[in-house]
């Protein structure tokens, strides 16, 4: 198919509505380029303007980060806020209806580190699956006394004080069971 009859038959379903009732059919077909997303995902880890879309990693093309934020416009996934008139420039940032793919991204991102040897999670705290652990982690649980619940690894968030607190815990060795631990314990009594 040529490039412009791609474009004539894209601008036209945009203009008649979704091309089928399934709803994955037509999510895909606002979001399911190899881009989109990775502008959304960009939104999502505080990106605003166009030059920090252009700085990932990914390089997205300038013609095509453009028809992408203009698609996100369009369906309402983001809005734009003119930071400088001359020349114009815009901040973007997600809508209540683009943020709703916060958990969408996140379930992709933690198929893509269970299914995909080398990759490596930027935005949200551990969501390795479960038995994926780190090295030190299972040395650790492996050290434990017999009988003893094991810790959980802590999701370490830069800010978050109990990431921290729990990952400072690990690495001084400390075996202390988890608050959690004690809790059950002590219904048990």
């Amino acid at each position: 198919m040529a490039e412009s009859s791609r474009r004539e038959t894209h601008s036209r379903r945009a203009d008649q509505g979704p091309r089928s009732d399934c709803p994955i059919a037509s999510t895909l077909d606002v979001i399911g380029d190899r881009w989109t997303l990775l502008v959304a995902r960009d939104l999502i880890a505080g990106k605003t303007r166009f030059s920090e879309f252009l700085a990932s990693d990914e390089r997205i093309p300038t013609n095509v980060l453009a028809d992408r934020i203009r698609r996100l416009e369009r369906h309402g996934i983001i809005d734009s806020v003119l930071y400088s008139q001359h020349p114009p420039r815009a901040e973007y940032h997600l809508t209540a209806k683009g943020r709703d793919l916060e958990p969408v991204l996140k379930a992709v991102g933690v198929w893509g580190l269970k299914h995909i040897p080398g990759t490596v999670n930027r935005i949200w705290g551990d969501s390795r699956p479960h038995g994926s652990r780190s090295r030190r982690h299972r040395r650790l649980q492996a050290d434990q006394p017999p009988g003893r619940q094991p810790t959980p690894e802590p999701a370490y968030v830069e800010g978050e004080p109990e990431g921290r607190e729990a990952r400072a815990r690990l690495r001084a060795g400390d075996q202390k069971p988890h608050p959690s631990d004690q809790e059950q314990s002590a219904g048990q009594d």
